[in-house]
C-alpha cells in the first residue's frame, strides 16, 4: 500500500509540474480565462466554468451565452444541488447528505505540466477514504469538452467503486438516451414518466406533472451517450457503454431524477465498477458536446433527425 500510495504522489507531482499553484499567479492554459476564484474553459462557441471553491464542479456550461445547466444554487451549504459533480458508486455507502468532501469543500487547483488541463483534487474523505481528481480541459473538435475523472481508494480496505456524474438542469425540454438491457425502474420514488420508441429512452419535462415528491426513472443505457435539449440547444455527454452487470445491484447506468420543487432536474450516468486495492486509483473519461440545431430540424419526441442530430457526430 505504502509504495502505491508514493508512486502515485510522485506520478501527480510530475503532472502538476508545469503549473505554478500559487493562486493568482497560476499559469493556466491557453483556452483558459479566469473569472475571480472561477475558470472558465472555451471551445469555438461555448464555454464550460469550473468552481474550485464550490467542490471543482460545473457551474456553467453554454454555448453562445445559452445556459445548459440549473446554476442557481440550492439546498444548504453540504446538498448543494446545482452545476455539475461527482459522485461515487455505490450511493449506498454514504446514503444522505452527500460528503462535504466531494460536494461542498475547496478542491486545490493546478494544471498538467504541458498546460492542457486545469486539473482540481480534493481532500481525502474519512468515511469512504476517497479523494477525487477532476480534469478539464477541451476536446478535439469545437464546442467539446473532456472531463476526467480520478477515485483515489485512501482507505486501508480492498473497495469496488464506481463514478457517477451527476449534471443538474433546467427541467424543460428533453432528455433521451438508447434502451439498454433493463426494464425501467423508479427505486424508492415515484416513477418519471418516459415513452420508449424505437429503442430509445425519452423523457418530456413536465414539471407541473411531478407531484409533493420525487420522480425518478433508472435504466441500462446503450451506446455510451446521454442527451438534454432545450430551446434548439442540445447537450449530449458521451462515455464508455456499461453493462448492466457492471453496475451495483441497486442502481443503473442511467438516471433522470426529477426534484419535487420542480426548479431542477438531474442527468446520472455512471462508470463501471473498479475494485481498487488500497492506494490504487482508476480514471473515467466523459466528453460534454454543446451544439444549437437548425430550425429545419424536426425536434419533437422520437425524431430521427434529432437522434441523427446526436450520432452524426
Amino acid at each position: 500500500m505504502f509504495r502505491l500510495a508514493c508512486l502515485f504522489i510522485l506520478l501527480m507531482t510530475c503532472w502538476l509540474s508545469g503549473c505554478d499553484k500559487s493562486g493568482d499567479e497560476l499559469q493556466v492554459p491557453q483556452f483558459v480565462s479566469r473569472q475571480a476564484d472561477r475558470f472558465i474553459l472555451h471551445n469555438g462557441r461555448a464555454t464550460l466554468t469550473v468552481s474550485p471553491q464550490d467542490a471543482g464542479r460545473v457551474v456553467g456550461l453554454r454555448f453562445e451565452g445559452f445556459e445548459f445547466l440549473a446554476v442557481e444554487k440550492r439546498g444548504n451549504d453540504q446538498v448543494n444541488s446545482y452545476g455539475s459533480i461527482l459522485w461515487s458508486s455505490p450511493q449506498s455507502e454514504w446514503s444522505w447528505p452527500p460528503l462535504l468532501e466531494h460536494n461542498a469543500n475547496p478542491f486545490s487547483v493546478g494544471c498538467d505540466k504541458d498546460r492542457t488541463a486545469i486539473i482540481l483534487t480534493s481532500e481525502i474523505e474519512p468515511k469512504t477514504g476517497y479523494q477525487f481528481v477532476k480534469s478539464y480541459s477541451v476536446g478535439a473538435k469545437a464546442e467539446t469538452f473532456i472531463i476526467r475523472y480520478n477515485i483515489i481508494n485512501h482507505s486501508d480496505k480492498e473497495k469496488w467503486v464506481a463514478a457517477i456524474e451527476n449534471t443538474r438542469v433546467i427541467p424543460e425540454g428533453l432528455a433521451f438516451f438508447p434502451k439498454g438491457t433493463t426494464e425501467p425502474s423508479g427505486g424508492i420514488f415515484y416513477p418519471l414518466p418516459i415513452e420508449i420508441l424505437n429503442d430509445i429512452v425519452w423523457h418530456k419535462f413536465e414539471p407541473e406533472k411531478i407531484r409533493q415528491d420525487h420522480h425518478k426513472v433508472m435504466m441500462d443505457g446503450k451506446e455510451g451517450w446521454l442527451a438534454y435539449l432545450r430551446n434548439r440547444h442540445l447537450f449530449v455527454q458521451r462515455f464508455i457503454d456499461v453493462a448492466a452487470e457492471s453496475v451495483p445491484d441497486t442502481e443503473r447506468e442511467i438516471e433522470i431524477f426529477g426534484h419535487s420543487d420542480r426548479t431542477f432536474a438531474e442527468l446520472k450516468h455512471q462508470s463501471a465498477l473498479h475494485l481498487l486495492k488500497p492506494g490504487e486509483s482508476f480514471e473515467w473519461e466523459v466528453e460534454w458536446q454543446v451544439k444549437k440545431l437548425a430550425e429545419e430540424v424536426d425536434i419533437q419526441l422520437g425524431s430521427q433527425e434529432l437522434l441523427n442530430a446526436v450520432r452524426d457526430y
